[in-house]
C-alpha cells in the first residue's frame, strides 16, 4: 500500500514546520482515554502501545506514561522526528509488521482520513488483543472564534479537495468493520502557544499547503500575516483547537 502523494510530498517538505507549529493533543483527553490510574508503575504490566501514522511524535509523547510504545510512519522526514521519543518504525496502516493480537492498545493522530478505512480497520482489528483500545484523535482549529475561521478558510483555498475537515461519520466507518464496540465521542478545548509566525508555519505544515507551489506557499503565509494582523493579533497568544477522540474497544 502507498502512502497519498500528497501526504508523502507535503509531510516530507514539512516535516520540521509541523514538529515546530503543530500543538499536541489535549492531555486530558489521553488520561480519559487510558486512564490516570493506568499509569505505568513498578508492578503494573507494560501494555504495548503502537501509535500508527505517528508523524513527528505528538501523540506518542503523551503515551509513554501509560506503557512500551512504537511509533508506525511512513514519510522518513517525519518519522525521524518521532525516532527521537520512540522506537519508530517505516510501514502503512494497511500492512502492519506486528504480530497478530500483539497490541493492547492503537492510536491515531491526526492521520485516519488518509488511511483505506477497511484495510486499516482489519489489520488494526488484527495487531489489537481482544478488549483492546482503538482510539482516532483530531486537533481541529476552533473556527468559532472569527480570526480563526478566517485563517482556516485561507488554507483550504489551496485544498484540492483532501481536506478531512469535513461532516465525516467515524463512529459509522469504524462500525462498518464488526471488529469494535461502538465508538464513543468526546471533544476537549486545547489551547496552543503561538506567535505570528508559527501560525504562518503551522498553514504551511499542511499537506496539501507544503506540496503546493512555491508562489502560491508564499501568497497564503502573506494572506495569514494580513488577517492577523486585521484582528490586532501580534506577539504570543493561544491559539484555540478541539481535540476530538474517537475511542473503542476490540470485540
Amino acid at each position: 500500500m502507498t502512502v497519498n502523494p500528497v501526504a508523502s510530498t507535503g509531510f516530507s517538505r514539512a516535516a520540521d514546520a509541523y514538529e515546530r507549529s503543530r500543538p499536541s493533543y489535549a492531555e486530558s483527553a489521553v488520561l480519559d482515554i487510558f486512564g490516570a490510574a493506568d499509569r505505568v508503575g513498578p508492578t503494573r504490566r507494560r501494555r504495548r502501545f503502537v501509535d500508527l501514522a505517528a508523524g513527528t511524535g505528538k501523540l506518542t509523547r503523551l503515551l509513554l506514561p501509560f506503557g512500551d510504545v512504537v511509533a508506525i510512519e511512513p514519510v522518513a522526514e517525519m518519522r525521524a522526528h518521532a525516532a527521537r521519543v520512540a522506537p519508530a518504525v517505516g510501514a502503512t496502516a494497511e500492512r502492519l509488521p506486528l504480530r497478530d493480537e500483539s497490541c493492547d492498545a492503537v492510536t491515531v493522530g491526526q492521520a485516519f482520513h488518509w488511511f483505506d478505512a477497511p484495510v486499516a480497520l482489519a489489520e488494526i482489528a488484527r495487531v489489537l488483543r481482544v478488549g483492546g483500545t482503538l482510539a482516532l484523535l483530531w486537533n481541529d482549529r476552533d473556527n468559532r472564534v472569527p480570526w480563526v475561521d478566517a485563517v482556516t478558510s485561507a488554507i483550504h483555498a489551496l485544498d484540492p479537495g483532501i481536506a478531512y475537515e469535513k461532516d465525516i461519520d467515524w463512529p459509522a466507518v469504524v462500525a462498518t468493520s464488526d471488529a469494535f464496540t461502538p465508538v464513543e465521542v468526546r471533544t476537549y478545548e486545547h489551547d496552543h502557544p503561538m506567535d505570528v509566525e508559527l501560525v504562518v508555519e503551522r498553514a504551511m505544515s499542511t499537506s496539501y499547503v507544503a506540496a503546493a507551489t512555491d508562489d502560491a506557499r508564499t501568497a497564503l503565509a502573506d494572506e495569514v500575516r494580513s488577517i492577523l494582523r486585521s484582528f490586532g493579533i501580534d506577539g504570543a497568544f493561544a491559539f484555540p483547537h478541539i481535540t476530538t477522540s474517537y475511542v473503542c474497544t476490540r470485540c
